[in-house]
């Protein structure tokens, strides 16, 4: 393929996300798109598939541009204005036939004529937060918003987690892969390049796991127990039951249950993989008797209760920038109310003096702090346990707005960003 035929595959990725709010996933699509295209080759793939996030990376900015211009915003503007406010537009490009990009149109130079510098758009854009976003980013970070939202935007470090219960003497293999120990995770290490290992027999035998080193702190920060009986509530496709069952050597259980059935039967895979026993996982109804049956044997009866909730995600942004694109106002609503919800439920499942982690991958206020001093205002028979209190050592001030908590930044941290409270049943 030559270079205008891969931007053409670009634009092409790019248009379902001008539609609105319900698209696929960028990672899907990106799946999607070249298993319909088995013709194209792994450089060609390499390349549409960086330009696609550098853009998504960018989409703020350059809609803003497009739009100040009264232009529709679709695939082939984003990818016209992207290139002119790069300075790599190339007559060239419009002269590869049938496969490459049309030539451009008597408005589309008009556009492109008209361009101010990217330097002009103002800071939500420059920083690809939606303009409904910002302030709420503003109220957290202050003047740190830009850096932070900056770090948002860069492309996010391969993690690993070794797992305890398989991996012996890998350390060798590790700097030879180009991987250092990461700042404050035990078992965490991280390359300073982009390592393909997805075909690594320490992955294939479960040594290692991909984790984000902000997630291993929040498994963690769950402080499991040998012997002990966990809950995850929304375990997803499981990398936080994985490191909590690690830290329990294969004694006691961790139930891990999911609403959704390819995100369990993930984890069941994994489970076997990474040799972690005593593990009970299902799907569970979203609502309703359904799952007041499935939990009804648990309750009041879990040593420890972990809660990664569903939430904005705006933390994780590095890794899904599209999430951006998807995220609205009645979206981020309606997360709150499923907060409220799980936070009430899992709470019944913990025995007195049991323990309860709440997690989202979330930076703002309203799913994070906010949720924990409502809960604590409802159940007076709940106090909030310090954070430092599970840490060996010492991560520098977060910046959340309660102190026994923790919040980790990309900007900060060079994690991901997470909130993390632990509460105690008294």
């Amino acid at each position: 393929m030559g270079p205008s035929a891969r931007l053409r595959a670009v634009q092409e990725l790019l248009e379902p996300l001008t539609a609105g709010p319900d698209f696929l996933p960028a990672d899907q699509a990106l799946s999607n798109y070249f298993r319909n295209r088995r013709f194209i080759g792994s450089k060609d793939r390499r390349s549409i598939r960086d330009t696609f996030y550098i853009i998504l990376h960018c989409w703020q900015a350059l809609a803003f541009a497009i739009e100040k211009n009264a232009t529709k915003v679709d695939g082939r503007s984003l990818v016209l204005v992207f290139l002119k406010l790069n300075k790599v537009l190339d007559e060239a490009l419009f002269a590869e036939g049938k496969y490459g990009l049309e030539g451009l149109s008597e408005a589309e130079q008009k556009l492109l004529k008209s361009l101010a510098p990217s330097q002009d758009a103002p800071p939500w854009a420059s920083g690809n937060c939606p303009e409904w976003l910002y302030e709420k980013f503003e109220d957290r970070f202050g003047k740190k918003t830009d850096a932070e939202l900056s770090a948002l935007n860069e492309r996010a470090p391969v993690d690993i987690r070794i797992n305890p219960l398989k991996a012996k003497d890998i350390l060798a293999d590790l700097k030879e892969l180009g991987f250092e120990p990461t700042k404050y995770s035990e078992f965490g290490f991280r390359a300073a390049g982009q390592t393909p290992l997805a075909q690594h027999p320490m992955v294939q035998k479960g040594m290692i796991e991909f984790q984000d080193e902000g997630s291993q702190i929040a498994s963690h920060l769950v402080g499991a127990k040998p012997g002990e009986e966990i809950l995850d509530l929304c375990a997803g496709a499981g990398g936080k039951t994985l490191a909590i069952g690690a830290e329990m050597q294969n004694t006691g259980k961790i139930y891990a249950f999911d609403i959704i059935p390819k995100k369990i039967s993930t984890l069941m895979t994994r489970l076997k993989k990474a040799g972690v026993k005593g593990c009970p996982a299902g799907v569970i109804p979203e609502a309703g008797a359904g799952r007041a049956q499935a939990l009804a044997p648990l309750k009041e009866k879990m040593d420890r209760v972990l809660l990664d909730v569903p939430c904005s995600g705006t933390g994780i942004w590095r890794r899904s920038p599209d999430a951006r694109l998807r995220l609205t106002p009645e979206k981020l609503k309606n997360y709150c109310f499923t907060q409220v919800a799980l936070l009430a439920e899992g709470a019944q499942m913990v025995k007195s003096g049991g323990q309860l982690t709440y997690v989202t991958c979330s930076l703002l206020r309203e799913e994070n702090e906010a949720q924990i001093e409502a809960f604590l205002q409802a159940n007076p028979d709940w106090k909030l346990l310090d954070y430092r209190a599970g840490l060996s050592g010492e991560i520098p001030d977060t910046g959340a707005s309660i102190p026994e908590t923790l919040l980790l930044t990309p900007g900060q941290h060079g994690t991901d960003g997470f909130f993390i409270a632990n509460l105690l049943k008294s």
